[in-house]
């Protein structure tokens, strides 16, 4: 997944884009899903959320939790999604 998204570095960010051209935080998180598992998901972060809770895949903060490669992080309260690279750091839009 993360190699999905670092794929998807060379197109324009746009909040809201459509398409193939741009890009936006929650479009690549979804759309590095799509392609890497064939899972549709949404692309709006607090719809992000509330699906990772309903499968039971949230994390709250400090429950000690370290992401693994291709886990969605959720920063910035709810409002940006990026992916955990693994080693600590993140990709993302």
């Amino acid at each position: 997944m993360v190699a999905v998204a670092l794929e998807k570095h060379q197109v324009y960010y746009v909040l809201g884009a459509e398409g193939d051209w741009a890009t936006d935080c929650g479009k690549l998180f979804a759309d590095s899903i799509r392609e890497s598992f064939g899972i549709s998901t949404p692309r709006y972060v607090p719809d992000i959320m509330r699906d990772a809770r309903a499968v039971g895949a949230w994390h709250d903060v400090g429950d000690g939790y370290v992401p693994k490669a291709g886990d969605g992080v959720v920063v910035l309260g709810d409002n940006h999604v990026v992916i955990a690279d693994g080693n600590g750091g993140y990709t993302g839009a």
